[in-house]
């Protein structure tokens, strides 16, 4: 049976051109999930607000004008702003590489040599 070129046991060399490319085309695919995320997140809590505010005050406005409105804006934009900074805070901890991820995880360091199977 023949191995794939990014099977970790394959003998044959990884091209890193290729490998790099696919790295990229995998990262542009997740910034646009992100991205939609952010956007399913934002209009569910638009949608929250407004039906909140129209059972305490009803405005007469339909959904969509709500959400142009500038209520409907501060809240698109407290959201998105309250999604950024997470995610600035978060990858600010994690810009220390391995290390600052092991440490949020609360790993610890083991000896390459040590008798525990547990552990190795």
């Amino acid at each position: 049976m023949a191995r794939r070129v990014d099977d970790p046991g394959s003998a044959a060399p990884m091209n890193f051109y290729q490998h790099q490319d696919r790295a990229r085309r995998k990262t542009v695919m997740l910034l646009g999930y992100f991205l939609a995320a952010v956007a399913a997140i934002t209009a569910s809590v638009d949608t929250v607000v407004y039906f909140i505010m129209q059972a305490g005050s009803p405005s007469g406005l339909p959904l969509m004008t709500w959400m142009l409105s500038h209520n409907g804006l501060a809240v698109s934009a407290a959201v998105a702003a309250s999604i950024g900074a997470g995610t600035a805070y978060t990858s600010l901890r994690l810009s220390g590489g391995g290390q600052a991820v092991a440490r949020l995880v609360g790993a610890r360091r083991i000896a390459p040599a040590t008798p525990d199977a547990r552990e190795r």
